[in-house]
């Protein structure tokens, strides 16, 4: 059988690729467009030809997919995505959809090698104009961070039919069959090795209705993203109760526990979010070297994203994180004094004035909780203190500044005037806008 793809390519009967004739060599972009769906439509034909031989190299699979999402990252902030880029980006992850749902025999190693997803991925969840897009996001990076543990089975069996059915009819559902029998397979049918994705059980429906969670740990797992806002709620005790205790499943499991809390702070239900900030106080409390270094670094990189008001809102639900972090710490806090005291520095330059208000917030009370022992940091601390109350155009962000150096002031006391940081305090208190 002949395929002609017009102006591009054609596939001959040997299967080969081969030039069209007609092909021009300078294109204008509307051309080029077409060409690029052409393009498209020609990865439609072979995939149908090919099957589920097409899911076998792991490796290359990857490499496409995470250069298509690194592509669509660098657009987010940009202009608006066209036709061809939201299509690609709907291959991709329709793709990594159907490799978690059971198109590829997964080993442990599969799943470290698709960890360089997750920074991608988490961006296009935050950032991404599409909500179904950034839900769909948001799924498959659990599924990977928790390595298979947690998943929902509808929404990636809804994401392989979105992403393998473009919006101009592009039918690539070789995959969908996959996923929708993810919905009908009990434990341990599955074809990905351990640790094997969960599915919904009668147990775990029981549960779902009545509001509490399962009792089994990966069940747990499970319930803490579930829709229902009690279930949810319950799980996440349940988790923080484990943690307590020092289970020792719960703490092999940290970094999906960590994931899984993570999510959950962006939940716009208070109940949710303020469980799941306890949960990583007490997860914290068990792994603070690990735990800490994670926060700070999800702190920081939450900062280079889009501003959003949803990203603003979860930053700030962080540097809650590590305030309570740090006061669970105790007399442990000044050996983590330099990052946290840079993270919020950080912050201070915030885009967003709420979120530098914050920050400096935080400052004040972590300099509070070391005692005031700054060493060598505290001329950094000052001199961005001062720059602030006067180049700061926001009130609220000079009185949160002026707030820290009172604060410092009366924590310093005679050891500020002795040691000569009083001179650093030189700045105009009296900036408009402060009363």
């Amino acid at each position: 059988m002949h395929v002609p793809v017009q102006g591009l390519v054609s596939l001959g009967e040997d299967g080969d690729c081969h030039p069209a004739s007609g092909s021009q060599p300078l294109l204008d972009p509307s051309d080029r467009e077409s060409q690029q769906l052409l393009t498209l439509q020609l990865v439609a034909v072979l995939s149908e030809r090919l099957g589920p031989t097409v899911l076998s190299n792991t490796v290359q699979l990857m490499e496409f997919v995470g250069a298509v999402l690194q592509r669509v990252c660098a657009d987010l902030t940009g202009r608006d995505m066209d036709t061809v880029e939201t299509e690609t980006l709907s291959v991709a992850l329709g793709l990594i959809a159907a490799m978690l749902g059971g198109g590829v025999q997964f080993a442990q190693a599969d799943y470290e090698a698709m960890e360089v997803l997750l920074a991608p991925l988490e961006q296009i969840s935050v950032a991404h104009r599409d909500p179904s897009t950034q839900q769909l996001a948001a799924e498959l990076r659990i599924t990977i961070a928790t390595h298979g543990a947690i998943t929902r089975p509808s929404h990636i069996a809804a994401g392989s039919r979105h992403g393998t059915r473009g919006h101009h009819g592009s039918e690539l559902d070789m995959t969908s069959t996959k996923f929708n029998n993810l919905q009908e397979c009990g434990p341990g049918e599955g074809t990905v090795p351990e640790p094997r994705p969960l599915t919904p059980s009668t147990h775990m429906v029981d549960h779902t209705q009545s509001g509490n969670p399962p009792n089994n740990f990966h069940q747990v797992l499970q319930a803490a993203c579930d829709p229902e806002v009690p279930t949810r709620v319950a799980a996440l005790r349940t988790l923080t109760q484990t943690i307590k205790h020092r289970s020792q499943e719960a703490l092999n499991h940290w970094e999906q526990l960590l994931t899984v809390f993570l999510d959950n702070l962006g939940h716009e239900d208070s109940f949710v979010y303020l469980t799941a900030i306890q949960g990583l106080e007490v997860l914290s409390d068990s792994a603070p070297d690990h735990m800490l270094l994670h926060l700070l670094r999800e702190y920081q990189s939450t900062s280079l994203r889009e501003q959003t008001a949803g990203s603003v809102d979860r930053r700030m639900k962080m540097g809650e994180v590590l305030m309570r972090v740090t006061r669970a710490l105790g007399a442990v806090a000044p050996h983590y004094r330099d990052p946290l005291i840079q993270a919020f520095l950080i912050g201070s330059r915030d885009a967003d004035s709420t979120m530098r208000a914050s920050s400096l917030s935080n400052l004040g009370e972590l300099c509070q909780r070391l005692h005031f022992a700054l060493g060598p940091v505290i001329h950094e601390v000052v001199a961005c203190l001062s720059a602030i109350v006067k180049t700061e155009q926001e009130a609220e962000v000079r009185r949160a500044a002026v707030h820290v150096v009172t604060l410092l002031l009366r924590g310093l006391s005679e050891k500020a005037l002795q040691g000569g940081v009083w001179q650093c305090f030189n700045v105009e208190l009296a900036a408009p806008g402060l009363d």
